[in-house]
């Protein structure tokens, strides 16, 4: 055996020797995934139709259909965004190792979750089923100078009273409304009633 050859087996059983020093032992080293290792694994999707009733309910009055269904559109594309970022952060609050959690397509969303106990998968489960639903509002683009317009005017919507509170105006909900307070309709500024 020549010099040479020496060198190059030599460094090939201290690379060997290195890498079995780094992988031990195993179960510390390498992670194994749902395949290996078991757990749980959840498919779970959004539903499209109660988006768009939402959306349509909520539509402004006068849009056109076409509006509203690019409104739809639009909702449905940032609801798959929306619901993997919740459920990344609920599913993460339960200190699991390394959940998987993906978009997938027709509104689909996969979760996997390896080496999760029973207990976990629970509360996997019950944080996740909490997620089932999104809901979106319209909020006014012009809601502080309508409030700004309402305050100023001293008119109290009902359920609410004026307060001052260092200086400044403010609505305080209340249980009864007082006796002479001009009550204000919203719809009189031109947007819909809140809710």
């Amino acid at each position: 055996m020549n010099l040479k050859s020496m060198w190059q087996w030599g460094i090939l059983v201290i690379a060997v020797t290195f890498s079995i020093v780094l992988i031990l032992p195993p179960k510390e080293k390498i992670r194994l995934g749902l395949d290996l290792r078991g757990g749980h694994s959840f498919t779970m999707e959004l539903d499209k139709d109660a988006i768009a009733e939402t959306v349509r309910e909520r539509a402004v009055e006068g849009a056109t259909e076409e509006e509203i269904e690019r409104r739809i559109t639009e909702t449905v594309e940032t609801a798959d965004d929306t619901a993997v970022e919740i459920i990344r952060n609920r599913i993460d609050s339960l200190g699991t190792e390394e959940p998987v959690i993906t978009k997938g397509s027709g509104g689909r969303i996969y979760v996997q979750i390896p080496g999760a106990s029973e207990e976990n998968r629970r509360k996997a489960e019950e944080l996740m089923r909490s997620v089932a639903f999104l809901e979106f509002r319209l909020v006014s683009t012009r809601s502080a100078e309508l409030a700004s317009r309402l305050l100023s005017s001293g008119k109290v919507p009902s359920g609410y009273e004026m307060e001052v509170i260092n200086g400044e105006n403010y609505y305080v909900k209340q249980f009864s409304t007082e006796e002479g307070a001009p009550e204000a309709d919203l719809s009189i500024f031109g947007d819909p009633p809140p809710g």
